[in-house]
């Protein structure tokens, strides 16, 4: 499949550099894209993508079913040949997989420390802040008279849902002193 993609990689060669990079940046999130359905996709490469979502377990991802897009080698070279309804299946199954997996990261992030850039209120108005962690989660705590939109913030995450950490304010830091503090 890679390489009829055009890839100049292999699955063992990503998961060496998945491994690589999570032993010297503890804690690095990662994110990819993923299409299903694409030219002469077989059951069996398809199941290898689901696995690969499930032995990485991506903080993030953005997946599609495949369409043709002119000008690509795909639309020069190849037949778009995997049925519209198989596609949809699949699709529906890659996000379902991607989601377990989610939730699971999520909820690995209870009891630690994030750097939040405050971006706004919550859904409960003035009352609550939100922004994105180190990591590129949403990050949600009850607000505080001190904290406004632009400031960097400590949380410590005590509940996650599927796209949210739900958090208490530790102060303001910056990201020099976060990074002494809580990450080395």
């Amino acid at each position: 499949m890679l390489q009829r993609m055009r890839r100049n990689h292999t699955r063992d060669a990503y998961l060496d550099l998945v491994s690589h990079m999570r032993e010297k940046i503890p804690g690095v999130a990662l994110s990819s894209d993923f299409i299903c359905g694409f030219c002469d996709e077989t059951e069996e490469e398809f199941r290898d993508t689901l696995s690969l979502i499930e032995t990485v377990q991506y903080d993030m991802a953005f997946l599609f079913a495949y369409s043709m897009r002119e000008k690509t080698h795909a639309h020069r070279k190849m037949q778009d040949n995997v049925p519209e309804d198989v596609k949809k299946a699949r699709l529906i199954e890659m996000i379902e997989v991607f989601k377990r997996n989610q939730l699971i990261k999520q909820r690995q992030e209870i009891g630690k420390h994030h750097l939040v850039l405050v971006d706004g209120n919550g859904r409960l108005g003035e009352t609550q802040l939100t922004g994105l962690t180190d990591t590129n989660k949403r990050a949600v705590f009850p607000a505080l008279p001190e904290i406004s939109v632009g400031d960097f913030v400590v949380v410590k995450v005590h509940d996650a849902s599927q796209n949210t950490l739900f958090s208490e304010a530790v102060g303001k830091s910056n990201v020099q002193s976060f990074y002494k503090e809580y990450r080395i």
